[in-house]
């Protein structure tokens, strides 16, 4: 996993969702997510986030259907 430096990462904001603080990006095509495990930023809907209520998952799709298939 890389290390993610300040320098490299673009405006990232902390936004509260379900209690807890997630990375959002603001485009001009709506709010991305970084992901927790492979530090790549999503557009925050269901095709890429498990998204329940109000709550939204750390991980992307991708690297939760890897980490199961370990």
């Amino acid at each position: 996993m890389s290390m993610l430096h300040s320098k490299t990462l673009p405006a990232f904001e902390l936004l509260r969702i379900a209690g807890s603080f997630r990375r959002i990006l603001r485009t001009e095509l709506g709010q991305e997510q970084l992901c927790a495990r492979c530090n790549e930023s999503w557009p925050m809907d269901l095709e890429f986030f498990d998204i329940s209520g109000r709550s939204v998952s750390y991980e992307c799709r991708a690297c939760i259907q890897e980490r199961r298939r370990d």
